[in-house]
């Protein structure tokens, strides 16, 4: 696990901590057999819209196409697909760039609410611009935007950098996936309660439909 995935740890409980740690040591066990029953139920309990209850495939399930929030929970969707359909050892780095754009996308439909003018001026900012722009207009609580400071260096580094020194390690982990992703869904739920209340307040079922592949997932 990376040092800045550590980091993240800090926005977890002692319990959700113990649950998350559980789910690292069960697919790191289970190896390319893992199952995802346990991580999709703890997805559930965090709340609101989330991998977990959009289902597996992307392509034959779209529950936000048309809407404000497509984009915004897009992201997760593929966070899903990344992990039940193909292997989230091979998929980390692109798990957390999904989880990255999450963030950004969440960020930028509060600013749409809030002022047309941030939504103007913030419309091209990737998510450490964002960041640093409502830290400074205090436009969101400063107990979120500490928060969100988190993730912006594994983020970047996930797009940027690929491992060219033997002596910094620069791959991407199961566990970096899965600490990131749940802690973009804990941050993102925060501020999507101030614009989406209604649904991000609701717990939804758990969409184990498989749409005829053949994941052994769950």
């Amino acid at each position: 696990m990376l040092i800045q995935t550590k980091k993240l740890y800090s926005i977890f409980s002692k319990e959700q901590i113990e649950k998350i740690n559980y789910i690292i040591e069960q697919i790191k066990r289970e190896v390319d057999e893992y199952k995802t029953i346990n991580l999709w139920k703890f997805d559930q309990e965090i709340g609101g819209i989330g991998g977990y209850c959009q289902g597996c495939d992307p392509a034959r399930s779209n529950p936000f196409q048309g809407t404000a929030f497509r984009n915004t929970y897009r992201c997760l969707q593929y966070v899903r697909s990344n992990i039940d359909l193909l292997n989230i050892s091979d998929t980390a780095r692109y798990i957390i760039q999904e989880c990255g754009h999450h963030l950004e996308e969440v960020i930028k439909i509060y600013l749409k609410r809030k002022s047309i003018i941030s939504q103007l001026q913030t419309a091209k900012f990737p998510l450490g611009k964002l960041v640093q722009y409502v830290i400074k207009k205090k436009i969101i609580e400063e107990e979120i935007t500490n928060k969100l400071v988190l993730f912006v260096e594994l983020y970047n580094i996930s797009k940027h950098e690929i491992q060219s020194n033997d002596e910094i390690d620069r791959t991407f982990h199961a566990d970096d996936a899965i600490v990131y992703y749940f802690a973009c869904r804990i941050v993102g739920k925060d501020i999507l309660l101030k614009v989406d209340n209604e649904r991000e307040s609701q717990t939804y079922e758990i969409d184990w439909n498989k749409y005829n592949r053949k994941t052994n997932r769950f």
